[in-house]
């Protein structure tokens, strides 16, 4: 094999150098402003809050943030490219699970709640949704196809080895599992397509029980343990409205609630999300407020030259679009769609209009 002498390797090497300099050049010409945008509302926000009552992490366009109890800036703490949604943290406060679409598909992730320590919980080619930490944190439980017989059902990760247990097989979809606080039995929703219809809730010895029914054109999502383990709140949606229930009784003010599991701050005060904003409403009250948050975005957006369109030339234009084109049995002639107009055209003539 030829070996290169130490003249042509810095030869080589200078050139490299060059290359990437100019290459740098170009990216640097090319790359427009950097952009801020600051955003205080946010579309189907799913929240978590640490066992200290102290921060929340709540997904935002496909990334994960921190912020104070209180309100305030949120922190970014994850990639956006990993995709992550649903978080919920542990127990013991070390810990926050998510679903993460990175790689196509559907999986539950673990990381510190700074942000750090990415873990990948399961694998498969099924889909692995809607984790939900067991009081101990020793487990999380999530819905998943991974059986492929056309729907989900819910199953149970053991955080230290990633074994897996199947709580539930009914040929209905069984999804967004919640602890009881006593670890004993797991609430879920249950339906068809993604449309709940009923929570109900099932022991790791099998055997479900039905809590709640949807009524007639309801959809039920996201049940949530109070911490007294003697009532549920859930998300109902009916005609336009979605409101936040509990055990039957709707709550708070808000008629836009996401679909995400609420964290109950005590027996008598909720926190969830809804309207665009992270809530917190009281029972015995009523009284709903707003954790005000904000969330900084960084756009990096390449300039480039505006098209001027003419709409009010007369003069002729090449046509851009032709659809469907289809030739004649004998070979000699092309009828084709164009400026939403059939035309027939003899091959090597002009196209007539027909």
């Amino acid at each position: 094999m030829e070996r290169k002498t130490p003249r042509v390797r810095r030869r080589l090497l200078v050139m490299c150098v060059i290359i990437f300099t100019i290459l740098l050049i170009c990216v640097g010409a090319n790359t427009g402003p950097t952009r801020f945008v600051t955003v205080t509302e946010g579309t189907n926000i799913a929240a978590t809050l640490s066992p200290d009552r102290k921060t929340i992490i709540m997904d935002l366009q496909e990334t994960l943030w921190a912020m104070p109890i209180g309100g305030g800036a949120a922190k970014r703490l994850t990639d956006p490219f990993l995709e992550p949604a649903r978080p919920d943290w542990s127990p013991q406060g070390d810990a926050v699970a998510f679903q993460s679409f990175k790689g196509g598909t559907f999986h539950i992730w673990l990381m510190k709640p700074d942000g750090t320590g990415l873990r990948q919980l399961t694998e498969g080619h099924g889909d692995d949704r809607e984790p939900r930490f067991s009081p101990d944190g020793k487990k999380v439980a999530f819905s998943s196809d991974r059986a492929f017989k056309g729907s989900y059902d819910i199953w149970v990760a053991d955080v230290e080895t990633g074994k897996l247990a199947q709580w539930t097989s009914d040929p209905a979809d069984e999804f967004e599992p919640a602890w009881a606080p006593d670890g004993a039995e797991i609430a879920f929703v249950s339906g068809t397509g993604g449309t709940g219809t009923s929570i109900q809730a099932v022991r790791a010895s099998g055997g479900n029980r039905s809590i709640i029914s949807a009524p007639e054109g309801g959809r039920l999502n996201s049940p949530s343990w109070s911490p007294d383990g003697k009532k549920i709140a859930y998300s109902q949606m009916t005609g336009n409205k979605t409101r936040l229930m509990v055990s039957g009784h709707p709550a708070g003010t808000a008629d836009d609630v996401f679909p995400f599991p609420a964290t109950w701050l005590s027996d008598n005060e909720i926190l969830y999300t809804g309207n665009g904003k992270i809530l917190r409403t009281t029972l015995e009250s009523g009284e709903t407020k707003t954790i005000p948050f904000h969330a900084k975005f960084e756009l990096n957006r390449r300039p480039y030259k505006h098209r001027q369109p003419d709409f009010d030339s007369t003069t002729p234009h090449q046509v851009k679009g032709i659809l469907s084109p289809a030739l004649s049995p004998d070979g000699r002639r092309i009828v084709f769609e164009a400026l939403n107009q059939l035309w027939l055209m003899e091959i090597g003539g002009k196209p007539q209009q027909l």
